[in-house]
């Protein structure tokens, strides 16, 4: 594509004779004096636009005023009659000095050090001139000039948009759960958990360890979506006794020791392998992400594989907070969590559906080595997963005129995202441009064959890309306003750009997205990266299988429980306990002493599954069948009727107290 020519005005003349490097002539045509020259531009804003657009899009936008402006000024045509009468207009406004023969510049090169002194009391009028006088195809337009928007492809999915598992039966929140953590991938973890601590105990480590069992893993899970609920300041305080902040269900799952010990050890790969693999640093063939590979690959398979996006889709960056020291972690101000790995979400505008995701481990990731946001979104919008017809939101960070045209052209995809100013590519022309001055509700629009361009004036300029939408649809939003006559405060509707109006709309998402997972967060400080992985993963499973069971009760006009009440009802089941279980007694005849697991070997009938006493911390086989707490039951100690006792008489008195007042 050949660079476009700007035109540059000089008084001077220079002692250079050298012609052009095409061997042209300059051509005599200039505001002030009869003498121009020609520079070519280093860096056409418009030129990068769509430099990968198929012969359709060059046809459409050829009629478009930036095409039509273009082809009569990218060449060296001669002088024409409206270029001649608006040229004597401009000198006969102006002084004009004696004609002096006209020399040409090499392109890509500066004048001499001397032109550029003598001429450099020109150069602030010359760019002001240039940028009042525009070509008229080179401006923004108003929202009174119609818009001609193209004809959007079909949405096509790949399979139709839902649930994507058979919805006869009514699944429970651990059977949703579970279709993101399935039983291979548990399996998984058991085994390289189980191994991970055998290596650390051979190299010294005192802690005690008993292989991890899937049950073991999912009360683990379970305790930690409790600990998601109920915040203490450190973990041994869900174990403490004898404090009115204690708390007792715990100790009912497992022992402080058996968690912890659990947390220091879980993993996702082969320690063997890691040990390989770290070998490989600074190598092609090493892979930073190797220690979360079995679960990261197989949980975005089951996020795509339980439910398709339907047509509006957005990406955005999210951070999983960690303080490891390790080449992933990335630093965000502008996100709750400011510091940690860094992931790339593709979700589900209409839900918050996390469909997919990806791991930022460094631009080596990409490799044809474009934009990171580029390489990202290009990434995430897979038309083998997807099919085609979508609609991406996205925000500045992503927006670029390169991605819209080449998710158009290549994928069929359609974009939307808000943009800055300085962004490479989109228009920085000032013809009728908003200005600070501008009143709340202007707007303007700018079309590059598919893309729009389009401005509005809210509390600050708002400015958003499209290749979806025309500029206006008499789309209006109700806005605090001064009255300016009365000075007192009103509400009024302002007009809204139709891209403004759906980029608002569609990127609620991302906001149910966010609160989500802050409800079901598990993160635990720790000084691995991959376990800080590890819980975001725990976290993603979690908020998803939630949106499944409200889709779910959508689909079957039911009310949907909320989400504290899914939470309790998968850390019950997580934890093997029946939901609604109280460990307090009220006196309820259905508290009785039952074991705690039970065993066909006539030796372990005393042992099996024993845990603590929540009275007096000795092991013991049994338990409150009600309040499923482990209490002590020998013919020297009933911790059974003692514990129950107590908890009545506290009762009581705290009935006492209250009605005293």
């Amino acid at each position: 594509m050949s660079t476009p020519k700007t035109k540059v005005t000089i008084t001077e003349e220079w002692e250079s004779s050298d012609e052009d490097e095409e061997g042209e002539s300059s051509e005599v045509d200039s505001f002030y004096s009869e003498e121009e020259i020609d520079i070519e531009e280093e860096n056409d804003p418009f030129e990068d636009i769509c430099e990968d657009a198929s012969e359709e899009e060059e046809d459409d936008s050829s009629s478009s005023p930036l095409r039509s402006t273009r082809s009569s000024t990218a060449g060296r045509p001669a002088a024409s009659p409206a270029r001649t009468s608006s040229t004597s207009t401009t000198q006969a406004a102006l002084p004009s000095p004696v004609p002096k023969t006209p020399r040409s510049l090499p392109s890509r090169e500066k004048p001499p050090s001397s032109v550029r002194r003598r001429s450099g009391g020109i150069a602030g009028r010359r760019r002001s001139v240039a940028e009042h006088s525009a070509p008229p195809g080179l401006r923004w337009h108003a929202p009174e000039e119609e818009d001609a928007a193209h004809r959007l492809p079909n949405f096509c999915p790949r399979v139709p948009p839902g649930v994507r598992f058979p919805e006869t039966d009514r699944p429970s929140p651990l059977q949703l759960f579970r279709k993101f953590f399935t039983d291979e991938d548990v399996e998984t973890v058991c085994e390289n958990t189980n191994k991970n601590a055998a290596k650390n105990l051979a190299r010294g480590k005192t802690y005690q360890w008993r292989d991890i069992t899937p049950a073991d893993f999912f009360a683990y899970v379970g305790l930690l979506l409790f600990m998601a609920v109920l915040k203490m300041p450190r973990t041994a305080s869900y174990w403490r006794r004898g404090s009115v902040f204690g708390a007792s269900f715990p100790a009912t799952i497992m022992t402080r020791s058996r968690f912890q010990a659990i947390s220091w050890n879980i993993h996702m790969s082969d320690p063997e392998k890691d040990a390989v693999n770290d070998g490989k640093k600074g190598a092609a063939e090493y892979d930073p992400l190797h220690r979360v590979k079995p679960l990261y690959d197989s949980l975005r398979e089951r996020c795509r594989a339980c439910w398709q996006p339907r047509q509006q889709v957005f990406i955005d960056e999210r951070m999983g907070a960690a303080t490891a020291k390790t080449r992933l972690p990335w630093a965000m101000k502008a996100k709750p969590n400011k510091w940690g790995v860094k992931l790339f979400v593709l979700t589900d505008s209409s839900n918050g559906y996390t469909s997919d995701f990806t791991v930022y481990t460094g631009k080596s990731l990409f490799p044809e080595g474009r934009a990171l946001s580029y390489e990202a979104a290009m990434e995430l919008m897979n038309e083998r997963h997807l099919g085609s017809g979508y609609h991406l939101y996205c925000d500045h960070f992503f927006t670029g005129p390169k991605l819209f045209a080449d998710l158009y052209e290549r994928r069929k995809f359609l974009a939307c995202g808000a943009y800055r100013g300085g962004r490479t590519g989109v228009p920085t022309t000032k013809a009728n441009a908003l200005t600070a001055k501008s009143p709340r509700g202007s707007m303007r629009w700018f079309r590059k064959g598919k893309l729009l361009y389009v401005k509005w004036m809210d509390a600050a300029e708002v400015s958003v890309c499209s290749t979806i939408h025309a500029a206006f649809k008499g789309d209006a939003v109700e806005r605090n306003m001064k009255d300016k006559a009365t000075g007192k405060w009103e509400r009024r509707r302002v007009p809204v750009p139709a891209p403004v109006a759906a980029y608002n709309t569609h990127m609620e998402g991302l906001d149910l997205s966010q609160r989500l997972l802050q409800v079901f967060s598990v993160r635990k400080n720790t000084d691995r990266w991959y376990r800080t992985l590890f819980y975001h993963f725990v976290d993603i499973a979690t908020a998803n299988a939630y949106i499944l069971h409200r889709e779910q009760c959508a689909r079957r006009e039911e009310n949907p429980t909320s989400p504290l009440d899914f939470l309790e009802h998968l850390t019950a089941e997580l934890c093997g306990v029946k939901p609604g279980n109280r460990t307090k007694p009220t006196g309820n005849l259905e508290c009785a002493p039952v074991t705690i697991a039970q065993t066909s070997d006539k030796s372990m009938k005393a042992s099996a599954g024993r845990l603590r006493c929540i009275n007096c911390g000795s092991k013991t086989p049994w338990k409150c069948r009600f309040c499923g707490v482990p209490l002590c039951l020998i013919p020297d100690r009933n911790c059974f009727v003692d514990w129950h006792d107590f908890i009545l008489s506290k009762q009581e008195n705290t009935n006492g107290h209250l009605a005293g007042h």
